[in-house]
């Protein structure tokens, strides 16, 4: 069983720094046993990068809003599994209003990264979490999964192609539900096709990359990828190929 501490020296180990801005994608049952479970693995995180850093974890919706009349607001539980509903409820956590891809952030100005969601039209947008993560030189740290889970990737395909070719013709319009009680409309184009599920076939160019970090929490193999540095790798792949991650 792996404890507090064993997390955050697997933590340090993958060279994380106090002041990064981490967003973690992540198969807890893939790390093992911990004792106090996926809270114990967030009070690691967090503690460590409360302070000057920021933690970030996807708290998508997009397999459960229908379940909820097409309205968002925050509490709306997450579809992503276990530690996005532990993380989303904790203290100090801020949540976007993005109806199918909010994002939970902890940590140094985490109320105001998560604002400015809300109208997005796309899963990412470039007034939205991701885009303001990848300014701000964030990371991504994937715990027992692969790029499969790295939304990452779907912001860097929408800056590269802004006619959206992969798009549906239509949106699916959702509502939120704003902090004041005013309900407004968000309408969300859904895609043709589920590119993520050929993220991988860019996984051993992102393992190989000079500024990637791989390393363990507890059992699960970890890739802490730098965004800065794999976002123009990414883009070279669908600019010579926009087909590439579809096939």
């Amino acid at each position: 069983m792996f404890s507090y501490q064993n997390i955050l020296d697997d933590i340090k180990n993958l060279g994380i720094k106090k002041d990064d801005k981490i967003m973690i994608h992540s198969s807890l049952k893939k790390v093992g046993q911990i004792d106090g479970g996926g809270d114990t693995l967030l009070d690691a995180c967090c503690d460590y990068l409360g302070d000057s850093g920021m933690l970030v974890i996807p708290c998508h919706t997009w397999g459960a809003i229908k379940d909820y009349d097409n309205i968002f607001d925050t509490n709306l539980p997450s579809n992503l599994g276990v530690l996005p509903n532990l993380f989303r409820v904790r203290k100090g956590v801020y949540r976007s209003m993005h109806p199918t891809h909010s994002m939970c952030a902890f940590g140094k100005d985490a109320s105001t990264f998560v604002q400015g969601e809300v109208g997005n039209d796309c899963f990412c947008g470039d007034n939205g979490c991701m885009n303001k993560l990848l300014n701000m030189g964030g990371k991504v740290l994937l715990i027992g999964v692969t790029l499969t889970s790295c939304t990452f990737f779907h912001l860097i395909e929408e800056q590269t192609y802004k006619d959206h070719f992969w798009f549906k013709d239509s949106p699916d319009v959702f509502k939120i539900k704003l902090l004041d009680g005013k309900v407004v409309d968000n309408p969300v184009f859904d895609t043709k096709i589920d590119t993520s599920l050929y993220f991988d076939k860019a996984l051993d160019i992102v393992k190989g990359h000079s500024s990637t970090r791989l390393g363990k929490i507890g059992n699960a193999d970890c890739i802490l990828l730098d965004m800065q540095s794999i976002y123009p790798i990414i883009q070279n792949l669908i600019l010579d190929d926009k087909h590439f991650f579809m096939k």
